[in-house]
C-alpha cells in the first residue's frame, strides 16, 4: 500500500536537556508541498545519536496526529 503522507525531519535543535524537533509532514503526491510542520520536544538522553532523536520525533508527531484523528 502507498503512504499517501511523507514525515521528514527539518531542523534540530539541540538544548542542554532536551532536543526540539521539526517534522514536516508532505502529500506523497507533491513532495514540495508542506502539510503541516509539529515542533517536537525528546528528552535528552546521554549517549543517543541524532538518527534516535529523528526517528522518536517522527514517532511521537504520528503519535500526535493519531490521537488528534481519535478525537474527532
Amino acid at each position: 500500500m502507498e503512504q499517501k503522507f511523507e514525515f521528514s525531519i527539518g531542523l534540530i535543535n539541540p538544548n542542554d536537556d532536551h532536543i526540539e524537533v521539526s517534522v514536516a509532514i508532505g502529500y506523497s503526491k507533491l513532495p514540495l508541498l508542506s502539510v503541516a510542520n509539529l515542533q517536537i520536544v525528546i528528552d535528552r538522553t546521554e549517549g543517543k545519536s541524532m538518527e534516535f532523536y529523528e526517528e522518536e520525533s517522527i514517532k511521537a508527531a504520528k503519535g500526535l496526529i493519531k490521537e488528534i484523528a481519535s478525537e474527532l
